[in-house]
């Protein structure tokens, strides 16, 4: 009888070493991968792309820090900058992109890094092929279908759109004109009201038979108001005029910041046609 009472200990022990075995499975997982993230920020790449992928072997498909393993390891291998470096973070890259659980952020930045890694990668003569999951899951399947077949396709679907060119400082510069304009045509207004002063003056100097010194006083201080806004006038209007042609020179030219083939001049049988991309 006393034989017989070790055996339900034994057999629990038995059905429970699976679990203990698994347990201690993801904790070395885990280990690695706070080791690899670890190694990554402290910039030692190479270390971090070894266990990077260590570990990638021993997570499965719906580990939740495969995803994140899989982005850790594309970018230590894109810092490493080979052209094997590379092909590896291609294959990285797209098997991130293709899980449902990938953040919309880290998305961007992978699609957005592929098309020079996977120059960088023809370069050293490699092919560029898709990343296959070993046993895609239910969960995974429809978001790893997306996943480009082909580096033709890989780069269409990697573009970002293209975001539109900055055009502050034609902004500012047109703002500038409007200003200058506007200032000068105010001066210039207001010298032809000095001079309808002046003229006007000079009117009741001349009925006085000439011997009224208010009025020739009035006349000579309105026409030598009229002469400074009239010249303050025309230099503001000179500004504007000035800025607005580095205005239309900052509309008409290239995004990038150059001026060839923002500008064309076509001749015409009366002239010229003046044309540019806006």
């Amino acid at each position: 009888m006393p034989l017989n009472r070790p055996l339900p200990a034994l057999v629990g022990l038995l059905l429970c070493a699976p679990l203990v075995a698994r347990a201690a499975s993801e904790d070395t997982v885990e280990f690695l991968y706070e080791r690899a993230v670890t190694a990554s920020q402290e910039g030692r790449n190479e270390v971090a792309a070894a266990l990077f992928d260590e570990a990638l072997t021993q997570l499965p498909e719906g580990h939740s820090l495969r995803g994140l393993a899989l982005y850790g390891a594309a970018r230590t291998q894109q810092r490493l900058g080979t052209p094997a470096s590379a092909c590896a973070a291609v294959k990285h890259y797209q098997a991130f992109i293709g899980r449902a659980d990938a953040e919309a952020e880290k998305r961007t930045k992978a699609a957005a890094a592929l098309p020079t890694l996977i120059e960088q990668c023809r370069s050293g003569g490699a092919a560029v092929a898709p990343a296959v999951s070993p046993k895609p899951t239910a969960q995974t399947a429809a978001a790893e279908s997306l996943a480009p077949a082909s580096p033709a396709s890989l780069t269409a679907s990697a573009e970002v759109p293209p975001t539109g060119p900055d055009r502050t400082w034609a902004w500012v510069a047109t703002g500038g004109s409007v200003i200058g304009l506007a200032a000068g045509g105010a001066l210039l207004s207001i010298a032809s009201g000095h001079l309808d002063d002046a003229n006007a003056a000079d009117k009741r100097f001349q009925a006085s038979g000439r011997t009224s010194q208010r009025d020739l006083e009035a006349r000579d201080a309105a026409d030598d108001d009229a002469r400074s806004s009239a010249l303050a006038g025309y230099a503001t209007l000179g500004v504007g005029a000035a800025v607005g042609g580095v205005a239309l020179w900052l509309w008409l030219r290239e995004p990038g910041g150059s001026e060839a083939g923002g500008v064309t001049v076509a001749p015409t049988p009366t002239g010229f046609t003046l044309g540019g991309r806006f």
